[in-house]
């Protein structure tokens, strides 16, 4: 098991202007109080003054980072935020920018990483107790079903497998 000596929290946001600073702030928060060494970098699509809060915000927050970036997707935009990842963190985190994952979550996740030392941790939306907000039923289709053939498909044992809160071991990191 590695290390935890820093986290890279790698957010992708399309026009979530009423949430990005929010998100920033809690997860600063979260990271101070349990004393890890994080950045926050967030890869921005679209036009709705996202970026330029985040510029704003960057002045009292000096860990977060932000780019922009071509909407192509999510699955685009995290590829670019993990090239964006500074060379001594030794894992990741990945979020929602929609405030549909919690940052007050990552100690959870932490505690879970030290007593299993597994690869990686997910979060899931799928176990009793979890609860989903801010869900448009069109959103709960695609996911529903993607859950239903996917793990069936691929082989998997995981329930959410559209869940994009988990913290990963950063392969090739140094300790």
């Amino acid at each position: 098991m590695e290390k935890i000596k820093k986290i890279s929290i790698v957010l992708a946001a399309y026009k979530e202007k009423g949430n990005v600073e929010e998100l920033a702030i809690r997860i600063s928060k979260t990271m101070r109080k349990i004393k890890t060494q994080f950045e926050i970098i967030y890869i921005i699509a679209g036009e709705d003054g996202s970026y330029e809060s985040l510029l704003n915000l960057k002045k009292r927050i000096k860990e977060i980072r932000v780019y922009k970036e071509k909407e192509r997707g999510f699955g685009p935009a995290f590829k670019y935020g993990f090239s964006k990842i500074a060379d001594d963190s030794t894992h990741v985190i990945t979020m929602d920018a929609d405030l549909n994952h919690m940052p007050e979550e990552i100690p959870i996740f932490i505690n879970s990483y030290k007593k299993t030392g597994a690869n990686i941790i997910l979060g899931s939306r799928l176990i009793q107790g979890a609860t989903m907000i801010k869900r448009t039923p069109l959103k709960d289709l695609v996911s529903n079903f993607v859950n239903a053939i996917c793990p069936t498909l691929y082989g998997l044992e995981i329930k959410d497998i559209t869940s994009r809160f988990s913290l990963e071991w950063k392969q090739g990191a140094q300790n």
